[in-house]
């Protein structure tokens, strides 16, 4: 459970950095009529859709890698013989439970797209 508070932690300071470089091109987007609401969605999704690319390689690897590397880290710790059977909804669940939470993040944190004036944003 503290792995997740603290992978959610992450996760928003992650969304926070991001949209804090985007600010100009928000205000661009706002000056040519586009609602606050559209804006946090597309920033949403356009994070969601990059976490499960993402997370597609990232499993395809840990396919392949995973169960090798894990037995060699264990060799040092005297255990000799690790039987793992993960499974495709083991490397689909984990995508699936990284990229909600980088979509909700990235949701949470374009919060301040409605508190900030056009013209703040454009002459940053």
């Amino acid at each position: 459970m503290l792995e997740s508070y603290g992978y959610k932690v992450t996760c928003a300071e992650n969304a926070e950095q991001a949209f804090s470089h985007e600010k100009t091109d928000v205000g661009i987007y706002k000056a040519i009529g586009s609602t606050s609401s559209r804006l946090r969605q597309q920033f949403a999704v356009r994070h969601f859709i990059v976490s499960l690319i993402g997370g597609a390689i990232g499993s395809v690897f840990g396919a392949f890698f995973s169960e090798s590397l894990l037995e060699v880290i264990f060799r040092l710790f005297g255990v000799s013989k690790l039987n793992t059977s993960p499974t495709i909804f083991t490397f689909l669940a984990a995508v699936a439970f990284v990229s909600v939470c980088v979509l909700v993040f990235s949701y949470v944190v374009s919060r301040r797209v409605k508190h900030i004036d056009v013209r703040e944003l454009i002459t940053e």
